[in-house]
């Protein structure tokens, strides 16, 4: 899966070009798929808007699905021709899906937290963990899948 790419044989302003995108989505019937629950709830959304194509992209959802693993395979097993999700997707299917990145400016960044619940049962075992996500080859862990670290990027 590559890029969309157009011209309109002239110098254009973003207003044409954007245009021209939510017209191409209006016409297509691209199958997409969104995530209703977990850290996807909503991505799609943010995007879309940020874009002005809500209402085209809103009209090609075909699937909804309950988190990463299911929404990534739905991209492998072809249910649908796209999905909003993370890039670190590519490795949940190594050769079976095609990551695509966002420019910069049309990024969501996410962080993750970590925290101890109160019914831990191994609550030493609980705070090593903690512990460890603070540690560089933790930090080197999360660079490795395509998260920003803070202190290091965008925080």
């Amino acid at each position: 899966m590559g890029a969309v790419r157009f011209s309109l044989g002239r110098t254009t302003t973003q207003d044409e070009v954007d245009a021209v995108a939510e017209s191409v989505i209006r016409q297509l019937r691209v199958r997409i798929a969104v995530s209703v629950i977990d850290c996807l709830k909503g991505l799609w959304e943010d995007i879309a808007a940020w874009l002005g194509l809500l209402d085209g992209l809103r009209r090609n959802i075909t699937y909804h699905a309950n988190g990463c693993v299911v929404i990534v395979e739905a991209v492998a097993e072809r249910q649908v021709d796209a999905a909003f999700g993370w890039t670190a997707f590519e490795h949940l299917a190594p050769g079976r899906i095609d990551v695509v990145e966002m420019p910069p400016e049309q990024q969501v960044l996410r962080g993750t937290g970590d925290g101890i619940l109160r019914f831990c049962e191994d609550l030493p075992l609980a705070r090593r963990f903690a512990n460890y996500l603070t540690t560089s080859e933790a930090r080197s862990c999360y660079r490795k899948y395509g998260w920003v670290v803070p202190g290091e990027g965008e925080e």
